[in-house]
């Protein structure tokens, strides 16, 4: 009898060991060796799950400007290309002669001196604030 149990009892342990197997993880994310057709679904389930909106702040936000600010910018960038075109040609052989002095284009105080380093321009935005120092070396 009690070997009957015995051979009862390996005989149900074979049995439910030939059923086992092997365990191997696999991974789902494709970034730790998953399946890459995994990548679509694992983006589109973090967007959908993700409820962070960024702030909108002045660079981000879309203004659109009228057609006389648009006028205006131009205008003020013209005048400062030339006034700009007009210091390098001065600095670099021109035979214009440059005139030391402060002018006020749109937002801007330009102020042109000559300095022991060259020829000095100094750039101040009169609504905030701003200040730029550009200096050409004489030749």
């Amino acid at each position: 009898m009690k070997r009957s149990f015995i051979l009862l009892g390996v005989f149900l342990c074979c049995l439910f060991a030939s059923y086992g197997q092997q365990m191997v993880y696999k991974p789902v994310n494709p970034a730790f060796g998953g399946d890459s057709y995994n990548y679509t679904w694992l983006l589109n389930s973090a967007q959908a799950q993700n409820k962070y909106t960024a702030p909108k702040t002045a660079a981000t936000a879309t203004t659109t400007k009228s057609t006389l600010e648009k006028l205006k910018e131009n205008i003020n960038n013209q005048i400062l290309s030339q006034l700009s075109n007009y210091i390098l040609q001065n600095a670099f052989g021109s035979t214009s002669q440059l005139t030391n002095g402060t002018y006020k284009i749109g937002n801007y105080s330009v102020s042109i001196g000559n300095s022991s380093e060259g020829i000095t321009i100094d750039i101040s935005d009169i609504t905030n604030g701003d200040h730029s120092q550009v200096v050409v070396p004489y030749l």
